[in-house]
């Protein structure tokens, strides 16, 4: 009987968390119409789906993967947020954040 409850609850918890944040069509949706409007049918969409970020208890953060149309080898992965229609950038130390390492001069190892 308490096994059977627990369950449920679990099954509840697990529901809700799928349910909450934006549908993953809209998302989707959202992401193209910002491809076409500022890259123009420059990269087709090869992965999308859902990426729940428990840091932060973000439930509207996608793990997309691009293609380059012209390059098939170049792939570009990264998390798409649709409700800031923005890329989500994680914050970082500042050792690792964008601006601390493109200050550096940085050298290539051959």
């Amino acid at each position: 009987m308490l096994k059977g409850l627990y369950l449920g609850v679990f099954l509840l918890v697990i529901s809700t968390f799928y349910s909450c944040g934006i549908a993953t069509k809209v998302a989707k949706k959202s992401l193209v119409e910002y491809l076409e409007l500022h890259h123009k049918g420059k990269y087709e969409i090869v992965v999308f789906k859902r990426n729940f970020n428990t840091t932060n208890v973000n439930f509207n953060l996608f793990l997309v993967a691009l293609r380059l149309v012209e390059i098939k080898t170049v792939s570009i992965v990264f998390e798409w947020d649709p409700k800031l229609k923005k890329l989500h950038r994680p914050y970082y130390k500042e050792g690792n954040s964008r601006a601390y390492l493109t200050s550096k001069n940085i050298k290539e190892v051959c």
